[in-house]
């Protein structure tokens, strides 16, 4: 593409400007859609303005299929991209990664720190300017397929760690590898378990340092490499040791057929010699060491077949009879392993790919730590422990680093038969485990634990979906463990560390889920202004508020503070609409921000007395969308630099014009309206913006934010049979004759035809539940008459059906914009529910969950991406077929 650029005499004007427009079409790194000028957004990046490059190093974006720009225009001007140390903030992002034709990838920079990445496809990138090549793929676990024929290493000098620890590499071509100024290959290729065959014909290796011990550990743990090309002018006093050793049940023979330990050097390697593994192993798919003196075999790795494998106690070798002790020990390939009784353990399963292990039958860990037992087990769903593989008495066991690292499908860990007293360090232990929700240390006493900070890092910050822990007994005071957010004990005390000082084990639960916990959520002192507002749950114990869903007329106080299962919340907002013809204000000491904005709100007077002095900064359109605003009472302390600007011209009692909020008041100031034509309400849009999560408490709240629905759209859904129209009217009334002589207010329940329903807004009401539960087939109503007034069913209650055995079919009307939580859980006998989708549809936690094995879901009246959205998150709780 560069050539392009600069051969501007051979291309049309024409062609050059179609150029300039369709070169960013793939670079835009969010959703793999286009973005024509800011790319470079999605990145954490510097700008060297005399170089003229944007230097990335860190991608923010969510794109999987990730393909980098070979530039940047910013401000007018453009800059060369060059790739530093790239990584990513979301590590469950990225899994294909290329780049336009030109990118500079420059020293430095790592692969393996993009978590999820599979492939990369280096066509056109620009390496000429690399001299050190160190651990740029270290790491990479997924990647299987590598082609490097494209890569410039002329001026490369060091390439150790390069490759080690791609542990499903299967394939690499290094073809066009000039490694001539190479000195350091230290443990290049270590741990490449699935590298079965390797050519390095190419590569010249005549600077490699001589006498360099590190040297001599290039094939460290590649026990399985089945087929070597060697390189060529390996110097006469190098010695790079091939993964194989003495008393080995297997060797390396070349093609003479003699047995050789280390690369041919000297003379021997003016050309290259393909070697190949000779393995002479009594148990089949099985590597391992011979103890003749003990009449021992140490098993350190499994490269089979088998799906499920169990470890004999003894072997026969030559007539003989050798114990088996597991050594660190690598097992490809299987799922399941179990072991004979009497095996003993001495080493770890470092990068194993076994998704079940049984110890059952291990009669003891005979090392003096369980450093990285299942370190790497990246595939590991269960540890079943057993009776016999006890460490209690073991006087000699001192560590647990690592013991779990990267253990990334766990989802319990359970270390509560265990009593290890003398373990002093547990660094990192559970660093990367992403999956753990449980983790039970409860008999643990932890009196000799390191103090070190560094030894302080167990890594359980990093395992987010973490919610229970049973502590451990006996920190220390001065160790600070940290947790991956908020948790709380019983007592509603906080801990953002493990708790020290404990005599007993207790179960600490996380934020997230805290509030529907049995023992942790007293309910007695809760507040209840938020129940008019839409809000989700986030973490640090906030409560966002997202949308006001109570009376048009009211007047609203939003309070600095609410409390929700006995927890304290603080709130914010940041985008919110209120339709309410009322006052707007907010208790003593609210916190707004410049970045707070009230949308499509209908308000008539908003005062900002209670709000905290100079918590607004900077530009603010926090008001530009109140378009019914008439008064206005001015904050005190409004900082100097805020500029909130008004919707309207407005004036104070000396008719001072103002076009944005006054600074620097001393008291509070009224400000009204110039021209009272101006303040027209907005009608309320037919939309409602979406506010995902699962449903909550009163009010048709959401807790902590995650989409569980979709949109949709029209109602479609006919009566037939002998389905009910459930809440329809009495015998002889049609909807709009059946009304009450009262008009029921929010909060309150009416039951209509077999039906309960509860006022949750002005013109809307919330299915709560049948009164008649021998009804096989219901179908709830889109609308209602109350006191002769129409009302919109827009939500069914939590538990509405919940376990209701008659129930077979269901029909929901497209006015539903929320289905709460457990709405349906447990219908055993519910084979049938159509819902007619509408666009601002949620769907609660467990809303769909234990119904009839063949029961259909179908979803109506929407298509594309918004069904596929609505269907994704039914599937996610159900047992039924959602379609």
């Amino acid at each position: 593409m560069n050539n392009l650029l600069f051969k501007s005499t051979q291309i049309s004007i024409v062609f050059f400007i179609c150029f300039l427009i369709f070169t960013p079409i793939n670079a835009k790194a969010t959703n793999g859609e286009a973005n024509e000028n800011n790319w470079y957004e999605d990145f954490t990046y510097n700008l060297d303005e005399n170089a003229g490059t944007i230097k990335l190093s860190r991608y923010n974006g969510n794109n999987e299929n990730l393909v980098i720009p070979v530039r940047a225009v910013i401000d007018g001007k453009t800059y060369s991209t060059i790739i530093v140390n790239l990584s990513s903030q979301n590590r469950n992002v990225i899994k294909k990664l290329s780049f336009e034709n030109g990118v500079k990838l420059v020293n430095g920079i790592k692969f393996g720190n993009i978590d999820t990445l599979e492939e990369i496809d280096f066509t056109g990138v620009d390496t000429s300017e690399m001299t050190d090549m160190s651990y740029m793929f270290e790491s990479c676990y997924n990647i299987k397929n590598l082609d490097l024929s494209m890569f410039d290493t002329r001026n490369v000098t060091t390439m150790e760690y390069m490759f080690s620890d791609c542990m499903a590499l299967e394939s690499v071509d290094l073809t066009s590898f000039d490694t001539s100024k190479v000195t350091l290959i230290r443990r290049m290729f270590s741990r490449c378990y699935h590298l079965e065959s390797l050519d390095l014909s190419n590569l010249n290796f005549q600077s490699i340092k001589r006498n360099d011990s590190n040297n001599n550990t290039m094939f460290d743990e590649m026990q399985w490499l089945a087929t070597l090309k060697t390189p060529i002018n390996v110097p006469a006093d190098s010695r790079i040791s091939l993964p194989t050793g003495t008393n080995y049940c297997y060797s390396y023979v070349d093609e003479s057929g003699e047995k050789i330990t280390y690369l041919p050097y000297g003379d021997a390697s003016s050309v290259s010699k393909v070697i190949t593994l000779k393995n002479e192993s009594v148990l089949p798919g099985y590597i391992y060491h011979v103890d003749s003196t003990n009449k021992k075999i140490d098993l350190f790795g499994y490269n089979g077949n088998a799906q499920t494998i169990t470890i004999p106690r003894y072997v026969t070798i030559d007539g003989e009879s050798y114990s088996v002790n597991i050594s660190s020990c690598q097992i490809l390939n299987a799922k399941e392993v179990h072991f004979e009784p009497g095996v003993t353990i001495s080493g770890s399963f470092f990068g194993s790919e076994f998704e079940k292990i049984d110890l059952t039958g291990i009669i003891g860990f005979t090392i003096a730590n369980g450093d990285a037992l299942f370190s790497n087990c990246r595939n590991l769903k269960q540890v079943i422990w057993g009776n016999t593989f006890d460490i209690t008495g073991n006087n000699r066991i001192s560590g647990w680093q690592w013991l779990f690292t990267d253990a990334r499908s766990l989802k319990e860990i359970d270390l509560s038969r265990f009593s290890p007293r003398t373990v002093e360090h547990i660094y990192q232990a559970f660093k990367g485990c992403y999956s753990l929700e449980k983790l039970n240390l409860s008999s643990w006493d932890m009196s000799a634990i390191q103090t070190d900070a560094i030894m302080c890092d167990w890594g359980l910050d990093t395992c987010q979906n973490l919610k229970y822990i049973y502590c451990p007994k006996n920190l220390p005071a001065n160790v600070s463990i940290q947790l991956p957010g908020i948790f709380f004990d019983q007592n509603n005390n906080m801990y953002f560390q493990l708790p020290t000082g404990l005599s007993e084990s207790i179960l600490i639960v996380s934020e997230k889920i805290a509030d529907e916990v049995d023992g942790f959520n007293d309910n007695s002192n809760d507040t209840t202004w938020q129940n008019a507002f839409r809000y989700t749950k986030e973490e640090y114990l906030e409560l966002e508020l997202h949308e006001y869903i109570g009376n048009k007329n009211a007047n609203i106080c939003i309070m600095p503070e609410a409390i929700i299962a006995g927890r304290t919340r603080t709130t914010f907002i940041k985008e919110i609409k209120i339709r309410t013809t009322g006052t707007v204000s907010f208790g003593e000491g609210f916190r707004l921000s410049g970045s707070t904005i009230f949308k499509n709100s209908s308000f008539s007077t908003i005062d900002f007395t209670g709000v905290k002095a100079g918590s607004i900064r900077g530009n603010s359109d926090m008001l530009k969308g109140c378009k019914g605003i008439t008064k206005i009472i001015a904050p005190v302390g409004l900082s100097a630099n805020a500029d909130v600007v008004l919707p309207y011209t407005f004036v104070d009692t000396d008719d001072n014009e103002y076009d944005s909020l006054p600074t620097g008041l001393s008291t509070t100031k009224i400000l009204l309206v110039k021209n009272a034509e101006d303040a027209v309400v907005p009608e309320e849009p037919e939309e409602i913006e979406q506010i995902g999560g699962t449903s909550g408490t009163e009010g048709g709240n959401t807790e902590g934010g995650n989409t569980e629905g979709g949109q949709g759209g029209s109602q479609s859904g006919n009566q037939s049979g002998d389905e009910e129209q459930s809440g329809s009217q009495p015998d002889g009334q049609t909807s709009e004759e059946a009304s009450d002589v009262d008009t029921p207010k929010v909060g309150e329940t009416t039951s209509y035809s077999n039906a309960v329903y509860e006022i949750s807004g002005e013109g809307t009401v919330t299915y709560k539940q049948a009164q008649n539960k021998k009804k096989k087939k219901v179908t709830i109503p889109a609308k209602i008459s109350i006191s002769g007034e129409s009302y919109t069913v827009t939500s069914i209650d939590k538990n509405a059906f919940k376990g209701n055995k008659k129930l077979t079919s269901i029909v929901i009307p497209s006015s539903v914009v929320r289905i709460e939580a457990k709405a349906f859980y447990g219908c055993k006998n519910l084979k049938k529910i159509v819902i007619n989708a509408n666009s601002n549809l949620t769907i609660g936690k467990n809303a769909f969950k234990n119904l009839h094995p063949d029961c259909v879901i179908q979803v109506k009246g929407v298509g594309g991406k918004t069904k596929d959205k609505i269907v994704r998150a039914i599937k996610k709780q159900t047992n039924a077929t959602v379609k």
